[in-house]
């Protein structure tokens, strides 16, 4: 067998092969239609029964609202030992660090409660000896 023949083998249906399987499927036209349209109708039919199966099992969802407290005088006060954060100051630091930060930034969180040591401004965390951390955006 030349490399020619092994060209020829290669390249693919003849144009007397693709006629004849045009004029084939030309005649069994609306029969391949109408079995294909079968099977796809029974996939359907049974990926929907499926899904009402499925659906029968799922527990539904109930929303609870929860109990509401009458609003008196002591509700509306903020106990400052609770957020400590919010009362005191816009900017914490560490007392034994060197660096102030935002109260919600990474290593503001970090923080022990008792080793916290809150400003007003950035001045006077500036004036205290501290610097702004470089890991908190916006200072």
């Amino acid at each position: 067998m030349s490399i020619r023949d092994i060209v020829e083998k290669i390249k693919g249906p003849s144009p007397n092969q693709v006629a004849s399987l045009r004029a084939w499927l030309g005649e069994w036209e609306k029969d391949i239609f109408i079995i294909l349209l079968i099977i796809l109708t029974a996939a359907l039919a049974f990926g929907l029964g499926r899904l009402t199966k499925l659906e029968e099992n799922r527990v539904p969802v109930r929303v609870i609202e929860p109990a509401t407290l009458p609003i008196t005088e002591s509700n509306n006060t903020t106990n400052t030992s609770e957020a400590p954060g919010l009362a005191t100051g816009k900017y914490v630091g560490s007392k034994g660090g060197t660096k102030y930060h935002f109260p919600w930034c990474p290593s503001a969180v970090t923080i022990k409660e008792g080793n916290k040591v809150w400003f007003a401004t950035k001045e006077e965390a500036e004036l205290a000896g501290y610097s702004p951390a470089k890991n908190c955006p916006g200072l």
